[in-house]
């Protein structure tokens, strides 16, 4: 070429622009797939949970999500390099096989829990949608939720960038450690939950005063660029994990004790709507920052945008005086 640079060859050109269109439509397929597993997730504990127990709930749904991603870092270092990386794609999939056969064979074995539901609560897909609450609730959900996008998509860029690891040192060495700290703090998030809720009414303001009382605690984002130990690194980009997960746990059951457990499938697709629409801006908006100004500018903006979101949930998911009454729920 004159300028200098080099293109591949036509035949190679071709294959790599078909193979760009198979995974392009793998992850779209995939996306469609897993866009059902919260909104499902989190009817199944609005159906067989009571109101206090739903952020245990939750933790153990963010188990299988941190499990997760504890585990396919090692996974991908540990056959990417010696069976090609279509291998962690087979396995993947496989193992999730194994779930399905485990959830047909508990979930027609477990009884639904009484539910307590208010009777003043809007009823119609429209009502639920021209409620401030609801979108209050999905804004600060998209909020916090750039913090767990951070963590959950760039560890690994930031410790090779950064840190000047090789992927599978960063990927075998310190990856995994701060989706450790964010399965942990589901469950601490779920037990103050537990310990503070003693009636469904109260449900509401205890979980955005957990979510207000933790939420300085994300601040330590912004410190993780002038750490200078790897380790120590890592263990503060667990710690603000940790506490992203912890309130996380109870903003995303808001909508349950809003507007019931009937409903929750509905609110929980509009927080994962809510969530998708972020991913879809904050991660070319990191990439771009990244490039040009580094990981510390973005690890400062993550550290004040959940803020915001906590500040947002708190003006706006006030809930209205119901009268609760006690009905059995059907699952």
């Amino acid at each position: 070429m004159p300028d200098g640079t080099l293109e591949p060859p036509p035949d190679e050109a071709a294959l790599l622009a078909r193979l760009s269109r198979l995974v392009e439509s793998g992850r779209i397929g995939l996306a469609i797939g897993e866009s059902a597993g919260i909104p499902a997730a989190t009817k199944t504990s609005a159906t067989y949970l009571e109101s206090r127990e739903l952020g245990l709930g939750t933790a153990m749904h963010a188990i299988g999500i941190s499990a997760g991603t504890i585990v396919a870092p090692l996974l991908v270092g540990a056959l990417a390099p010696r069976f090609g990386w279509q291998s962690v794609f087979f396995v993947s999939g496989a193992l999730g096989f194994v779930w399905v056969a485990l959830w047909l064979f508990t979930s027609t074995r477990v009884a639904a829990a009484p539910r307590q539901t208010r009777q003043t609560v809007p009823v119609g897909v429209l009502d639920l949608l021209s409620d401030r609450r609801l979108w209050g609730v999905a804004i600060a959900n998209a909020l916090v939720m750039t913090l767990y996008s951070l963590w959950m998509n760039w560890t690994t860029i930031y410790f090779v960038q950064e840190r000047h690891l090789t992927m599978a040192q960063a990927n075998q060495q310190f990856a995994w450690i701060p989706p450790t700290f964010a399965m942990l703090g589901g469950f601490f998030g779920g037990w103050l939950a537990f310990r503070s809720i003693r009636q469904p009414g109260d449900a509401t303001q205890a979980r955005i005063r957990i979510c207000w009382s933790i939420a300085p605690v994300l601040l330590v984002t912004a410190a993780i660029p002038f750490i200078q130990s790897t380790l120590m690194v890592a263990a503060a980009m667990g710690i603000s994990f940790f506490a992203c997960l912890a309130i996380v746990n109870n903003l995303q059951m808001v909508p349950i004790d809003l507007f019931g457990a009937e409903r929750a499938a509905f609110t929980g697709s509009v927080l994962t709507c809510s969530f998708a629409l972020m991913q879809s801006v904050i991660s070319p908006a990191i990439g771009y920052l990244v490039d040009h100004y580094g990981f510390a500018v973005v690890c400062l903006a993550m550290s004040v945008l959940p803020l915001i979101g906590v500040g947002v949930l708190m003006w706006t998911a006030r809930p209205a005086p119901v009268r609760i009454v006690e009905s059995q729920a059907t699952a």
